[in-house]
Parts: C-alpha cells; sequence; structure tokens
C-alpha cells in the first residue's frame, strides 16, 4: 500500500517501557490506592467483640468489653488519633488505659467506655 507505511521508529510513549518499568508504575498505582483506601475512616477500635470506627475525635462511648476480651487499635496512616479506656461507662473515674500507637491483645481488666483524642 502506498501512503501507509509501518514506522517503528515512532513507537508510543507507552509502549517504550521495559517490563520492569510497568512493574514499578503499577506498583506505584496500587500503593496509591491503598492508601487512599485506607484513609476511608482514621482510625478503628474492636473493643469487647464489637468494631468502632472514626474519621475524628469520639466523645465517651459506653460499651462493654469484659476481662479476657479482644482489644485492638488502628490509627490509620498518617494520623495522631488516641484511645483512652474507662473503668466506668461515662469517661469519669480512672483511666485504665491510653495509646496513641497501633495494638493488639487482650484486656486484663473490664473496660466500660472509651472516647478518642487528639485526631
Amino acid at each position: 500500500m502506498k501512503g501507509k507505511e509501518n514506522n517503528y521508529d515512532n513507537i508510543t510513549a507507552f509502549e517504550s517501557f521495559t517490563a520492569k518499568q510497568m512493574a514499578s508504575i503499577i506498583f506505584k498505582i496500587f500503593f496509591i490506592l491503598s492508601l487512599i483506601s485506607v484513609q476511608a475512616f482514621a482510625w478503628k477500635l474492636t473493643l469487647g467483640g464489637k468494631d468502632f470506627k472514626g474519621e475524628a475525635n469520639q466523645s465517651c462511648k459506653a460499651v462493654t468489653a469484659n476481662s479476657g476480651s479482644k482489644l485492638k487499635w488502628d490509627a490509620r496512616l498518617l494520623e495522631s488519633c488516641c484511645v483512652r479506656l474507662y473503668s466506668d461507662p461515662n469517661c469519669a473515674k480512672d483511666e485504665i488505659g491510653f495509646s496513641c500507637d497501633d495494638f493488639n491483645k487482650k484486656l486484663s481488666q473490664t473496660v466500660q467506655s472509651f472516647q478518642v483524642t487528639n485526631c
């Protein structure tokens, strides 16, 4: 065919990527997408068999979590939220736990309320 020549010297930018470069780009895309999904909420607390999630501070919330039950705190990436645990349902008596760092453990005593601060 005259007038239509295949010129492989003009390869598009996409076609000129090597497999290593493509893998790097794909990794970066998935990493960014994972950060977006992680930021769907600022913190997550598993306490007394229930999950609590939020995007900001949480005022005092009554909950029953018996000694020996699972406690998991997860302040999301780039967040500074902290959790405070109390032995009464009004967050008024002794604070029995506090953390800004992520952790996962079993409760050594009963928790009756919590609040989230510093978000």
